[in-house]
Order: C-alpha cells, then structure tokens, then sequence
C-alpha cells in the first residue's frame, strides 16, 4: 500500500488525530465475514471503516484506510506537478497484524542482536475457529515468519507458568484477560506433561482496551 505505517506507541498516539486512519482491534474480526455479528459490533464501536473484501478472501471483513497519494509528475517537464489527491486502501485483519508481527520481529532481533529469527511458534484464543486459525496464520506469514507450531492461549499459559511440571496439578483454570479479548479455560493437566483443554468460554468483544476506555468516560 502506498502509505506509512506506524506500530505500537507511535499508532496509539495518532487515534485522537487520527481516528480515521488508525487501525486497532483487528483480533476482533480476524478470519470472519463482513456479515458477522462482530463486525458490526466493531463498526459501532470505532471511528474507522470496516468494509466487505470481495476481491482477496471471499467477503472477509476489511478495513478501509483513506490516504494521500503523492504528487504526481509529468516526464515530459521537469516542473510540472499536481496537487496531492486521496484515496483508500483496503487492508485485512491479517495484514493489520503482519505489520504488527513484522515490528515486533524487528525489536526481537534487537534484542537478540542477530537476524536469525526465522520462525514462531504461536498462540491463539481458545474459541479461534478455522478460518481465524487460518488467517492469524496468514499474518505471520506475511511478515516473513514461519510457523512452526500452533498453541491455545491457555496452553501456552499453563507451560509459561510450568504446571504441566508439577505432579500435584491436575486441574487448572484460566483466565485470558487480553487487549481485545476475555476467555476462560479449564485445563487437564495428565500424566508426562500433557494438557488438554475441557473447556473455555469468553467474550470476544471485552478485554483492556474496554477497560481503558471506561475508566476514561467515567474520568471525563
């Protein structure tokens, strides 16, 4: 796309100027249908256009991105220009999060001080079906990381903290409080490490940023 993009700090720091141009919550609608319920829960709720994208992925829910294109010039005289114009572009949850991924593989190879990062192995909400599997996938891919093994949010949860280590755990239940999402899942942990999940419900239109949001209005 002909535009600049800006991750993390730097994007929150425009939604106020920007709010048109700033894109967040893309979770939300990763992998569904412009026709979902959750779609239009999101367009209500943010200041952005979410539109239908016939074109890459049969009527996935997309985002329309207004910029400015720049000045175009005449090879046939040097001096001669025109003015800038505008237009959109329409970019899906998937490239939303490539871009995402993309800084945040840049600042682990900071960290690191090396390129050597190649793969990733990822986690995703318990509730994800195939199709937001698929395209949360498709992110990665994009920003040039191969995936090399798919986890649920609580999984990674329950290895992250070493229950699957503990002979005296079997049960476990787990809060995912997230950005954008709230899920709670009950884990079996068996014998030689292996979890399985029972089961997990959530909400996927509550997480921080709903949080942050009412305190502010109550502040206001």
């Amino acid at each position: 796309h002909h535009i600049d993009v800006v991750v993390g700090q730097a994007a929150k720091d425009r939604i106020n100027t920007h709010p048109h141009h700033t894109v967040y919550h893309a979770k939300r609608i990763i992998g569904r249908k412009y026709t979902h319920e959750s779609v239009k829960s999101l367009a209500d709720e943010v200041d952005y256009e979410i539109v239908t994208n016939n074109d890459k992925n049969d009527g996935e829910a997309s985002f329309g991105v207004p910029y400015h294109l720049p000045p175009a010039y005449d090879d046939d005289d040097d001096d001669a220009t025109t003015s800038n114009g505008s237009s959109t572009a329409i970019i899906s949850p998937s490239e939303i999060g490539s871009y995402i991924i993309h800084h945040l593989r840049t600042l682990t190879r900071n960290h690191l001080q090396h390129d050597n990062v190649h793969s990733a192995v990822i986690a995703i909400p318990a509730k994800f079906g195939p199709a937001q599997r698929d395209a949360t996938v498709r992110a990665f891919e994009l920003a040039g990381l191969k995936v090399a093994r798919i986890l649920e949010e609580p999984t990674a949860a329950a290895l992250a903290y070493g229950l699957h280590k503990r002979d005296d755990v079997r049960h476990v239940m787990v809060y995912d409080f997230g950005g954008g999402t709230l899920d709670i899942s009950l884990l079996y942990v068996g014998e030689g490490g292996y979890i399985e999940v029972l089961g997990s419900d959530g909400d996927e239109q509550l997480g921080g940023a709903d949080f942050d949001a009412a305190v502010a209005h109550w502040l206001l």
